[in-house]
């Protein structure tokens, strides 16, 4: 038996995505590029410990590049809290805020296409 479509709740999403209010939207989130920002996330996230705890553990018993060390944990945070901020801005709608004349899919994706 097939359950009836709400058609309360198409003409809702409909509406949201056209005048662009800011709202969680499940679409972007459940899509390849929502997927694949939640996956950057958590091995940033990753990454970071891990640095973090061997710098920790070495520089008890060894002398350690500490410039090195210094900037593999500074790109890493920092990468981490732009992907939280794109995923952000994505998620919640809030881009379609924004007037700018830019297509998103171009610098998010990091691949240009001609249309």
């Amino acid at each position: 038996m097939k359950i009836p479509e709400n058609p309360y709740t198409k003409v809702r999403s409909h509406e949201a995505r056209a005048s662009g209010d800011i709202g969680l939207t499940m679409s972007y989130i459940i899509s390849i590029p929502g997927i694949l920002k939640i996956v950057e996330f958590f091995t940033l996230m990753l990454a970071f410990a891990i640095a973090a705890d061997v710098f920790a553990i070495l520089a008890q018993h060894f002398v350690v590049h500490r410039a090195r060390m210094d900037f593999f944990l500074f790109v890493t945070v920092t990468s981490w809290l732009l992907v939280i901020a794109v995923f952000v801005l994505f998620a919640f709608n809030i881009i379609s805020k924004i007037n700018l004349s830019i297509d998103w899919n171009i610098p998010v994706s990091g691949k240009a296409t001609n249309t």
